[in-house]
């Protein structure tokens, strides 16, 4: 679970809401970069040449923005709109660490990424599809292969 800070009014540290906001941005990214490269076992070309995985993709980040937001972080207005024209900007031989994993039979972050998204969004009764079958379909490969 990602670590709740504390709030202004308990510390004296003040962290600011940016910080929150920026590693849910950043695991938000984490999440649904790693689920479809996994998913479709290809590097971010595959996606922003496929049409389907690219739609695929943007549903898991919209699934993960909900999440954030019903965690009471608020991302950035047009975050789904610049992710997406970030990774449709990547090179396409780009692919996550998680897809790395996976390839070389090691553990993978499954549990972290998409299936916190999953656990977070039953907590607050939100549907994700997407982030459902990328945990899914990585599950049987979690504690890695060798």
């Amino acid at each position: 679970m990602l670590p709740k800070l504390p709030s202004k009014a308990s510390t004296n540290l003040g962290a600011p809401q940016s910080i929150t906001r920026e590693l849910w941005e950043k695991f938000v990214f984490l999440a649904s970069f790693s689920g479809i490269t996994c998913l479709t076992r290809q590097p971010i070309g595959f996606t922003q040449q496929e049409q389907s995985a690219k739609e695929l993709f943007e549903q898991a980040l919209k699934e993960a923005v909900a999440v954030a937001d019903a965690e009471a972080v608020k991302l950035d207005d047009g975050f789904v709109g610049k992710t997406m024209a970030f990774a449709m900007g990547m090179g396409a031989s780009a692919q996550s660490s998680m897809l790395t994993d996976l390839q070389n039979g090691r553990p993978l972050e499954n549990a972290w990424l998409s299936g916190k998204i999953v656990e977070l969004a039953r907590r607050h009764k939100i549907c994700t599809p997407a982030h459902k079958a990328f945990y899914a379909a990585m599950k049987p490969f979690e504690t890695g292969t060798d």
